[in-house]
């Protein structure tokens, strides 16, 4: 069983903190003014045992750029290719794996909100 585990990216101080915890109301909802991000451990490490967490950016051994995206119509996370550089086969989104690591050699580089420049 993988660990649960959360971070935040924290939009006023461009800093990115651990969650300890996570106490909604009875609408699990956020409280009222919270919009900063959370995101998930996805369980998986990459390449070089960095965590993959909801967000991520990572680059494969052919140079494309991949978000860990969550799948739409399906349980669990899943890679969206973000930049193409034509040696791919798979654009379209793939389900994150354990094996889909190994296979493509991801590397995380960052994420979408302390490296944005990498989506550019």
């Amino acid at each position: 069983m993988r660990p649960i585990k959360f971070r935040a990216w924290d939009a006023l101080n461009k800093e990115m903190y651990p969650v300890r915890t996570l106490q909604w109301d009875q609408s699990m909802k956020f409280p009222e003014g919270y919009d900063d991000p959370i995101m998930q451990f996805t369980g998986l490490l990459d390449r070089n045992g960095t965590e993959l967490y909801h967000h991520d950016l990572g680059r494969d051994k052919r140079g494309n750029l991949w978000r860990v995206d969550e799948m739409r119509n399906a349980t669990g996370f899943g890679m969206t290719c973000v930049s193409d550089t034509g040696a791919h086969d798979e654009l379209y989104p793939q389900h994150l794996s354990y094996g889909w690591i190994v296979l493509h050699g991801l590397e995380i580089l960052g994420n979408i909100y302390e490296q944005p420049e990498l989506l550019i």
